[in-house]
């Protein structure tokens, strides 16, 4: 969160983002802005917005392109209500996951270009130490029953883009 804090009234939306716990932290370290969630449990698609055009200073999408069965779609609409020198950010396994999320069978490196950006790419790698507990919850929130052994050394990384004016 520290990487990516957006200003305390910034209009944000969280698309894919479950139970609305990114936005209760936004909330939480003093975010006072307008604030949505789109998530398919809710009844909204993230593949058409509920919301026009330009209406918000930051997007994230946090783990959720993986699971979308139009991702690109999903990202386009997600580009489409950002406003003119927004942020993008968007959380999955790195930049080459992310690139086959887009271009499935195709090979890409980061950054790429989407049709009709005007944007420059950023990325962002944060060490992150899970405990036992703390890999339990993340397989249980995939269904998984695996049961950790140790402490694990990781890699967050958030791969984004800057909307030009």
């Amino acid at each position: 969160m520290e990487a990516f804090q957006p200003a305390p009234d910034a209009r944000v939306l969280d698309i894919g983002g479950g139970d609305g716990g990114l936005l209760r932290e936004l909330e939480r370290r003093g975010h006072h802005g307008r604030r949505e969630l789109v998530d398919l449990a809710s009844g909204t698609d993230a593949h058409a917005l509920p919301f026009q055009g330009a209406a918000f200073d930051a997007v994230f999408m946090v783990r959720v392109l993986g699971h979308l069965h139009r991702p690109a779609l999903a990202l386009a609409e997600a580009w489409r209500v950002l406003a003119p020198g927004g942020r993008l950010t968007v959380a999955a396994h790195g930049p080459e996951h992310l690139a086959g999320v887009l271009n499935p069978g195709k090979a890409g490196d980061f950054p790429f270009a989407l049709p009709g950006m005007r944007a420059r790419p950023f990325e962002v790698r944060r060490p992150v130490l899970l405990s036992v507990e703390n890999q339990q919850e993340l397989a249980a929130s995939y269904g998984l029953g695996h049961v950790a052994t140790g402490v694990l050394h990781s890699q967050l990384q958030l791969t984004g883009w800057w909307q030009f004016s």
